[in-house]
């Protein structure tokens, strides 16, 4: 007997910021959550990424940690610092393949959690859930 998958249905019009530089691996995502009525915003770079929080209120934020001409905890740090920005109280999860103990102690207080690379996108939503209304 497998595991049993919770039916899960979330509240329509809530978004995600995925900030993730394998854009195959976001639009996979953006495309599974889609189905569950959650609009998913990719970014793929550092700069676009605080652009889209300035612009945009999310629900939640994931991050990689390895991104184009910076790094994700760099970002996080930038937008949980700056007051005005309308997202720096947002959940964000840390989404890598290089999460260890070192990273989550810098990022103390500034996520809400970690999930380690390669993972089902099942596994993903189920994680993902207690940060997104459910109907």
């Amino acid at each position: 007997m497998g595991k049993e998958k919770k039916n899960l249905i979330f509240r329509p019009g809530q978004s995600i910021l995925y900030v993730e530089d394998e854009l195959e691996l976001s639009s996979s995502v953006r495309v599974y959550f889609s189905l569950y009525g959650v609009h998913v915003v990719q970014a793929d770079a550092s700069a676009i990424a605080i652009q889209k929080t300035l612009n945009e209120k999310f629900d939640l934020m994931l991050f990689d940690i390895h991104l184009k001409k910076s790094t994700g905890d760099n970002v996080i740090k930038k937008i949980r610092n700056n007051k005005n920005n309308q997202n720096c109280d947002v959940p964000i999860v840390v989404i890598s393949s290089h999460i260890d103990g070192p990273l989550i102690i810098k990022l103390k207080g500034f996520i809400q959690g970690a999930i380690v690379k390669p993972f089902l996108v099942d596994e993903l939503l189920e994680k993902l859930s207690k940060f997104l209304k459910l109907e």
